[in-house]
Formats: structure tokens, sequence, C-alpha cells
């Protein structure tokens, strides 16, 4: 049809037409939501399940963390009182750092800390008085096994969440029209 045909057209041929196709749609619009409606349900419930999932290995891995980290405050409290030369203090202070950080990859917390028993061993610092050397490393051992399990389970609750967003939205939109369109 042409914009000229289209303006042939009168206008209460037009209004009725309109008013069929709309008639049609809200027609059609019960099953839509009755299916969606059934999908938001299913949605709900992924979400819902990966939440308690992430949920469930997140104080394990935070616990796993904060072990991983206590030797660095105990190396802070032992080797306080050496005596560093030149930047070997600012070197100290930034691998500290590191360690504490858990950006640290599991991979590379192993190595940083070897560097910084070498650095404390090089002026005298005895490793065997730090009690929570080998339980930071056994917490980091255990976080290695454990850290891959806790990325999927919140990625997947992320991917589960945002589509049971959408699908919600989707469903209220088309409650509303159907709302609308009976009055």
């Amino acid at each position: 049809m042409t914009p000229e045909d289209l303006l042939r057209v009168e206008p209460e041929v037009l209004a009725k037409l309109i008013l069929h196709k709309r008639e049609r749609i809200s027609q059609s619009l019960p099953k839509i939501i009755e299916s969606l409606g059934e999908e938001k349900h299913t949605a709900e419930n992924l979400a819902r399940k990966s939440r308690a999932e992430k949920e469930d290995l997140e104080p394990k891995v935070s616990n796993l963390y904060y072990e991983r980290a206590k030797v660095v405050a105990e190396l802070n409290d032992k080797f306080d009182t050496i005596k560093f030369e030149n930047d070997e203090k600012d070197r100290f202070d930034e691998i500290s750092e590191k360690l504490k950080s858990k950006q640290t990859s599991v991979e590379n917390f192993n190595k940083i800390l070897s560097e910084i028993v070498e650095l404390c061993s090089k002026y005298g610092g005895k490793i065997e008085q730090l009690t929570s050397y080998k339980s930071s490393m056994k917490a980091n051992d255990a976080l290695s096994e454990i850290i891959d399990d806790f990325e999927n389970a919140k990625n997947r609750w992320n991917e589960n969440e945002s589509n049971r967003r959408r699908i919600e939205s989707k469903f209220t939109k088309l409650s509303t029209n159907l709302r609308d369109s009976n009055t």
C-alpha cells in the first residue's frame, strides 16, 4: 500500500481497522501472559537457586581470604623491627599489600609469599616463628579448589537474575497492556 492509498482511506474505516487489530491483540494477550507467567516462575526459581549456591560459597571464600591474609599481619608484627636496607622496606610494604589483596590470584599468592619470606630471611627473620604461615598456605590451597566454583556460581546468579528481571519487566508490561485494553 502506498502513501497515496493510505490517504484515500476514510478515517472511519481506518479507525475500525485499528480497533479491530487492537481487539485481536487483546484476545491473544492472556495466552501470552500465561506462558510468560510460567517462564517467570521458572526464572525466579533458577535465580533463587543460583543465589543460594552463591551465598553458600561466599562465606567460605571470605573466610579463606581472611585466613590467607593473617600471615601478612603476623609478618608486619614480627618483622617490624627488622632494619631493612635502602628501598627494601618499601619493597616489603609493597609485597605485604599484594598479599592482603583479594585481587592476588592463588598462584601469585604462593610466589609473593615466598618472595617476602626470602626477604625476611635475608635480614634474619625466622619464618618458623610465624604461626599463621602454614594455615595461610592451606587456606590458599583450599581457595584454589573452590574459587572457580564460586566465580561460576556468581556468574550464573548474575545471568539468572538478569533473565528474571527481563521476564518480570515483560510480564508487567503485558499485564498492564491487557488491563488498559479492557478499559
